[in-house]
């Protein structure tokens, strides 16, 4: 389950999986800011403030995230305010 509550996106995996990495990408398919877990760091959820690496914070819009766990891959769409 992917979802934005309060600025801030909020991933969850399903029952018995584990999140691996998180893409966020635009509509043109540029990858805005990635998350990876290392094996140890695998987590059931995930959240992010909308701070990208150079400390700026995510423009509003519609975005895709990828969210990638050890049973597979997920798509879903976001509307970032």
């Amino acid at each position: 389950r992917v979802s934005v509550e309060y600025g801030t996106l909020c991933v969850m995996a399903p029952d018995g999986a584990l999140i691996e990495s998180i893409e966020v990408v635009d509509l043109r398919g540029r990858t805005i800011h990635a998350i990876r877990l290392g094996l140890a760091a695998r987590a059931t959820q995930v959240r992010w403030d909308g701070r990208l690496a150079d400390g700026r914070r995510l423009g509003a819009g519609r975005y895709v995230v990828r969210v990638r766990t050890n049973r597979g891959q997920a798509v879903s769409t976001v509307l970032w305010r």
